[in-house]
């Protein structure tokens, strides 16, 4: 890859402690729960949350469709931060295409850091195509932008709601 990518830049804060957080983005009894776009559900779940480990997951839509992705976990500072390649996957978690757009990156670098303060934490996800991707995959990634901040928006709404039922005692 010879240009230099920004990356995209996501950041959401959040009215829960770290602790919370961290877990509701590192375990599948959390993930299960809020992860995906709305009206969809994940119901397949397995993760391996360590450097070297895999998240598998199965995304199913109101209509019965069903969306497959991984993530391959790298370093992981507990409760500050880590990285994982993802991208789309097979039943299998073997890697594939974007189902609605085949140009958009297989693999994806992303780096997400936890910041907490006054009981409020602070994720910020960086984002950006591997090495491996080629020009139509980096000519995808820009034209994305904006439907990255979309849909980072539409899932992390989940989560904050989902945070909501976790403090209604």
């Amino acid at each position: 890859m010879a240009a230099k990518i920004e990356p995209f830049v996501f950041t959401r804060t959040y009215d829960a402690p770290l602790d919370i957080v961290w877990a509701a983005w590192t375990t599948c009894d959390h993930m299960e729960k809020w992860w995906g776009p709305k009206g969809f559900t994940c119901d397949y779940c397995a993760m391996d949350f360590r450097p070297g480990g895999v998240w598998h997951y199965r995304l199913t839509g109101p209509n019965g469709a069903e969306m497959w992705g991984k993530f391959e976990y790298g370093e992981i500072v507990e409760g500050t931060s880590f990285a994982a390649v993802n991208g789309f996957s097979d039943a299998d978690g073997n890697w594939t295409r974007h189902p609605l757009d085949p140009t958009w990156p297989e693999k994806m670098m992303n780096v997400s850091t936890f910041e907490e303060k006054d009981g409020k934490t602070t994720i910020t996800t960086r984002s950006w195509p591997t090495e491996d991707a080629d020009e139509a995959a980096i000519a995808s990634f820009e034209r994305g932008r904006e439907g990255m901040t979309a849909g980072f928006t539409m899932t992390t709404d989940l989560l904050a709601a989902y945070f909501e039922t976790l403090t209604r005692d």
